[in-house]
Parts: structure tokens; C-alpha cells; sequence
């Protein structure tokens, strides 16, 4: 089983349901499938590194969207996306501790007009690809020993994982904004059963939960 859960009391989401993984595989893997449409035409390694970094990119910031409200990801850069999900607590870092790999790789091409290749990559910056083999075992995933296709695979499990988690998130938030919900959680009632906002007074009995 794919390791998506979380220690409890780490985050505020820690599980994931079987079920919802298995709905939705098949829809992100036609959506990661066209993400690498481009690398499928051209079998360009630098495309691959590029569009597999931005894709998972983009599903981190749909997924932040949802939970913080008027969130613009111009903003931030690529690692400090990243830093901000994991500073939130919503969901298991080893979800998000897995795209670091994803992004060094890129940069590596990004950044070297002379790299070509993942083997041509993987000698000159070995460590992201060591990165990228221990962060698919600690989601207790396969590691193939095939540095494109563990690419892949990793997107593919940072974007499932990203998605199961976010439908949770949106039922929290769509709870927590209707304004009765609210106040069942944070209103305080005194002795006599009548709403008190603070709790400051010292007079308070129970939280109406």
C-alpha cells in the first residue's frame, strides 16, 4: 500500500481512503499523460525534467488554493511553495519532502544548456537522483532502478497523493465557512445556556461542540 498516511496529531489530515485513491487514479494518470504529451512526441529528457517539475508545481498550487483564500502563486517561488504547504500542517510531509528531488532534477537542466539527458544529469549532480530513489521508498512505493520512469512515478504519487488529501481539505473548508459551523466551534456557552464570545470572563461552563 502506498504510504500517503501520517502520525497522528503531525498534521491535520493523516489518512487517506483506499476508495477515493482508486476513483481517482485513472483521472490523474490521463491528466499526467498530458503533461508529458510533449515529452512522448519528442522523447526530450529536458522537456520530461521541465514539464514533470511544473506539473506537480501546478497541482501544489491548486492545492494551496484551496485553503488559503485569495492565494496567488506568483508570489512565491517553487521552494517556497513547498515550505509553505509543509509549514501548514495539513497533510503528511513525506508528500510534499518528495518534490524536492523533482525540482533539483529540473534545475539541473534548466540550469546546464549542455546536460541532454538523465544519465548525462545523474553524473554530473548524482544526489537528487539518490534523493528521488529514497523518497519513492518512503511513500513504500517500487524503485525500478529507471531514472525517467521513477520520475514519473513519483509525479504521478505526489499528484494522487496532493488530490486525495485536497478533496478532504475542501470539505473542511466548505464546513468551516458556512457561519452556524463556525459558531458551534468556537462559541463558549455560560452556566445558564447563553452564548458568550470570550472566555476571558472566567465564568465559562463548556464549548458547544
Amino acid at each position: 500500500m502506498i504510504n500517503f498516511e501520517g502520525k497522528k496529531g503531525s498534521s491535520l489530515l493523516t489518512d487517506f481512503f483506499e476508495p477515493s485513491v482508486n476513483k481517482q487514479f485513472e483521472e490523474f494518470l490521463a491528466r499526467l499523460n498530458n503533461y508529458f504529451e510533449k515529452y512522448k512526441k519528442t522523447s526530450d529528457h529536458r522537456a520530461l525534467a521541465i514539464i514533470g517539475a511544473l506539473s506537480v508545481e501546478n497541482e501544489l498550487d491548486k492545492f494551496l488554493s484551496i485553503w488559503i483564500k485569495g492565494y496567488t502563486e506568483k508570489n512565491y517561488t517553487a521552494n517556497s511553495k513547498i515550505k509553505l504547504a509543509i509549514s501548514l500542517k495539513l497533510i503528511p510531509e513525506q508528500i510534499l519532502n518528495a518534490i524536492e528531488p523533482i525540482n533539483q532534477i529540473r534545475n539541473i537542466f534548466a540550469h546546464d544548456f549542455e546536460i541532454d539527458t538523465f544519465e548525462q544529469a545523474k553524473l554530473r549532480k548524482p544526489e537528487p537522483f539518490r534523493m528521488l530513489a529514497n523518497k519513492i521508498k518512503l511513500l513504500n512505493c517500487p524503485v525500478g532502478g529507471d531514472d525517467i520512469k521513477d520520475f514519473q512515478y513519483l509525479i504521478l504519487k505526489i499528484i494522487l497523493g496532493l488530490n486525495v488529501y485536497a478533496d478532504q481539505l475542501v470539505k473542511i473548508q466548505d464546513y468551516i465557512w458556512k457561519t452556524e459551523n463556525l459558531n458551534r466551534i468556537i462559541i463558549v456557552k455560560r452556566c445558564d445556556g447563553t452564548p458568550n464570545r470570550s472566555r476571558a470572563a472566567g465564568h465559562d461552563c463548556a464549548v458547544a461542540l
